[in-house]
C-alpha cells in the first residue's frame, strides 16, 4: 500500500471560526493569520494506492463553484487536483473509488466537471462513489447553518450516474481501511482510519482539521455539535496514542502529519511526519 497527499490549492478561513470559542491570543500563537484575521488553509486530500485499487479521499474546490461564492475564500497557491494527481503519476481514469468524507464544497467540489456544454460529467470516470447515507440526505437537505457550504449544483448531480454508494454504518472499504462514521462536525462525516504496515492512521479530515485543533476544545466553529466533537477527537486521539498511531491533516497548510502523546497539559504533537514517509 502506497499513501499519497494529493494537494488541491489553498483558501482562507476567519480564524475565529478555526478556533470557536479559543481566545485570538492564545490560538494564534499556534497557528498564523493575516492583518484580516485569516487563515490560510490548504486541501490536502488523500491517495490510497493497494494495489488493485487507487482510492481519492475528497476531491478538493474543483472548478464548478462560482467566482462569486469564492470572492469570500480567497483561494490562492498553484496547487490543482489534476495536477497533483498528475505529478504523482495517476490519470483519472485510474482512480477506482471515490470516498467522501462529507460533501461539504470543499470536500466533493472536484468529482465533478463541467462538459463542453456546461453539463456535469463524472471527474473519475471509472470509480465508485462512497458516503455517508445519513450525510447524503443531510446535504440534500441542508439546515440553515450549513446550507451555504452545500451548494446544490456540485451535490445533486453525483447522484446520476449510477455510482454513487450509500452507507450507513462504520464500513471497512478493504481489509486496511475503515471508514468510521461520526456526526459532530456536521451528520454522517466519514473518517478514514488505515491498517499501513501495522501502524494505523487516522485521516482526521474536518474532525481535527489542523494541528492547532488537536486540544479537544480547539473546536471549528463549523462544528454543528459540538460536545459530540469534543467526545469524538478524545476517543480518536486516545487511540492514536495507544497505538503509537499517526493523524494526517487535511487543512494544515505546513504540517501533514504527527504522531501524539498525552501530557499533564493534555494532548500535544509528539513528532512532525512527511506522507511519504509513512
Amino acid at each position: 500500500m502506497k499513501i499519497f497527499g494529493v494537494l488541491c490549492g489553498n483558501f482562507k478561513v476567519d480564524g475565529g471560526a478555526m478556533f470557536g470559542v479559543v481566545p485570538k491570543a492564545i490560538w494564534s500563537k499556534r497557528y498564523p493569520c493575516d492583518e484580516n484575521n485569516l487563515c490560510n488553509i490548504t486541501t490536502r486530500n488523500l491517495l490510497i494506492d493497494t494495489g488493485e485499487r487507487k482510492i481519492l479521499v475528497d476531491t478538493g474546490i474543483g472548478t464548478r463553484i462560482s467566482a462569486e461564492f469564492l470572492k469570500f475564500q480567497y483561494p490562492n497557491g498553484n496547487d490543482t487536483l489534476m495536477g497533483s494527481l498528475h505529478t504523482l503519476g495517476y490519470s483519472p481514469k485510474q482512480i477506482t473509488d471515490v470516498v467522501f468524507t462529507h460533501l461539504h464544497w470543499d470536500h466533493c467540489g472536484g468529482a465533478l466537471v463541467n462538459d463542453f456544454n456546461g453539463n456535469p460529467q463524472l471527474q473519475f470516470p471509472n470509480a465508485q462513489m462512497w458516503v455517508s447515507k445519513q450525510q447524503w440526505e443531510w446535504a440534500i437537505n441542508p439546515n440553515i447553518r450549513e446550507s451555504a457550504a452545500y451548494p446544490q449544483n456540485l451535490i445533486l448531480p453525483l447522484n446520476n450516474f449510477g455510482r454513487l454508494n450509500l452507507i450507513d454504518s462504520s464500513f471497512f472499504l478493504t481489509p486496511e481501511i475503515e471508514l468510521r462514521l461520526h456526526r459532530g462536525h456536521t451528520v454522517g462525516l466519514l473518517v478514514p482510519v488505515i491498517n499501513h504496515n501495522g501502524r494505523m492512521i487516522v485521516y482526521a479530515g474536518d474532525l481535527i482539521p489542523v494541528a492547532a485543533n488537536i486540544p479537544p476544545i480547539y473546536l471549528s466553529a463549523y462544528d454543528i455539535y459540538p460536545l459530540d466533537a469534543i467526545a469524538e477527537k478524545e476517543a480518536i486521539l486516545e487511540e492514536v496514542v495507544k497505538n503509537n498511531g499517526v493523524i494526517i491533516f487535511q487543512h494544515d497548510i505546513r504540517i501533514e502529519a504527527v504522531t501524539v502523546e498525552l501530557t499533564p497539559k493534555g494532548y500535544k504533537v509528539r513528532e512532525e511526519l512527511a506522507i511519504e514517509k509513512l
